[in-house]
């Protein structure tokens, strides 16, 4: 289920949006949809024509735009030290701390800053972090890259709940969940074939590996949807890395995987249950702990589901799934 998007509300340009304790999903033109992170403060420069423009005052959006066939801008985010032009990409400014951050999960976007009455472009491509002001470029962490793919996801759930497609499969950087096949559908000699091939594949990938792989490894098995590779790659990255970071996004992509893509509740609540032992506040906690709060309603295990849900509203009142907890909450009362 995606975050709620008020369809029922219309935008103008000139309109200033804030959210409060929660996040809000707007829709502008030329498939962008922008994912506006709790205290934050936009406002619609335009919001009727290409390209769409809006000033960030503060706080921290996310954005996801459909490639342009063109080329042409698409989306131009203006903040106090410059601005960022987007033809098709997913990516987050932040501008909190008196700093100013464009993170990039895939394509590209240009980031013009005015110096010294001149203007300097910078290109932020797929997996960097660039902080305009003060003029440093990094790769952006492995967390910092699961949290953004997580927030595509909503983003991606929640529009398809409306029926719009987001982004196209070729430029998809997160994992949607996938429609179930019907019996009718399903062809159990087919899908024994493709499980052959995938661990022929698997096991050929295997040959030479090194943890310093592992992780680009595994975006790729992601990418082509071989969740079984995933899995078993994820669970390397557990036993073989010594960077906790690392490892606690290891342990909620199993969670992930077995809940989206492996209707495995139990599974679900094995790797949920170990990172919140271990990561009990990380950045991670939220998403896992309403994770996990699925896995016991698919296991119809509603004494516990209940009492999971008002201790995920006590801990995580801002949270982005907060609102759809107190609604199933109510649902359980």
């Amino acid at each position: 289920m995606g975050l709620p998007m008020h369809n029922d509300r219309v935008f103008k340009t000139g309109d200033t949006i804030r959210t409060g304790a929660g996040a809000e999903l707007i829709r502008l033109p030329g498939d962008v949809t922008v994912y506006l992170e709790a205290h934050t403060e936009l406002t619609l420069l335009n919001s009727h024509t290409l390209p769409a423009e809006v000033r960030l005052t503060k706080g921290r959006v996310v954005a996801a735009v459909r490639k342009s066939n063109t080329g042409d801008v698409k989306f131009v985010v203006n903040t106090r030290i410059g601005n960022i032009e987007v033809t098709g990409t997913v990516f987050a400014v932040d501008e909190r701390g008196g700093e100013v951050t464009v993170q990039v999960l895939n394509g590209v976007v240009r980031v013009t800053v005015q110096i010294n009455h001149q203007r300097d472009f910078t290109a932020v491509r797929s997996g960097e972090s660039l902080a305009p002001g003060a003029g440093r470029m990094r790769a952006i962490s492995v967390s910092e890259r699961h949290q953004l793919e997580e927030i595509e996801r909503q983003i991606t759930a929640s529009i398809s709940r409306y029926g719009i497609q987001l982004i196209d499969d070729s430029t998809a950087g997160g994992d949607v969940p996938e429609p179930t096949l019907s019996a009718a559908a399903a062809s159990p000699s087919h899908d024994r074939r493709q499980q052959n091939q995938k661990s022929a594949h698997s096991e050929t990938e295997t040959q030479g590996r090194t943890q310093t792989n592992l992780i680009a490894l595994v975006r790729e098995q992601r990418r082509r949807k071989d969740w079984a590779a995933a899995i078993q790659t994820y669970q390397e990255v557990l036993t073989a890395s010594t960077d906790p970071s690392e490892r606690a996004v290891a342990c909620s992509a199993l969670g992930q995987i077995q809940l989206l893509h492996q209707n495995n509740p139990s599974g679900v609540l094995h790797y949920f249950n170990q990172y919140l032992a271990q990561y009990p506040s990380g950045p991670l906690s939220p998403d896992v702990a309403f994770g996990r709060i699925r896995a016991l309603r698919r296991l119809r295990r509603f004494a516990e589901e209940k009492k999971a849900l008002k201790r995920f509203i006590a801990q995580y009142p801002e949270a982005v799934q907060t609102p759809l907890a107190r609604e199933r909450l109510q649902e359980a009362e």
